[in-house]
């Protein structure tokens, strides 16, 4: 189950290319409706471009090699206001709720067998 994560990041990726032709054949219209819900949500978007800009500067600033030490010095204590890590509640109950879509998605799209 700790890959569903990247599985449904890849329908995400392949949506966003592909439309609605991304669908696999295996789950419900119903199930791809929902995804493609919450998806579109604007606070959705808004993090995936916050997130996007986060790891486009972490990767400037690990790849050149002349890059201004304070420069990413400032970067690093500014990233968490782009995309905020969160605490060990959060993340432990980020990971529950997971857990729990998972199983339901899993149940829907008949994996759970």
């Amino acid at each position: 189950m700790a890959r569903l994560k990247n599985i449904v990041g890849d329908w995400k990726e392949k949506w966003r290319v592909l439309g609605d032709d991304a669908k696999e054949a295996y789950l419900r219209n119903d199930v791809w409706k929902g995804l493609k819900d919450y998806w579109n949500l604007p606070k959705s978007v808004q993090r995936d471009k916050f997130a996007f800009m986060a790891n486009m500067f972490d990767l400037m600033i690990e790849t050149s090699p002349n890059i201004n030490p304070a420069l990413a010095s400032r970067w690093q204590s500014l990233r968490p206001s782009f995309v905020p890590e969160p605490t060990p509640a959060e993340q432990a109950d980020l990971e529950r709720r997971a857990d729990e879509h998972s199983s339901g998605l899993f149940d829907e799209i008949n994996l759970n067998t």
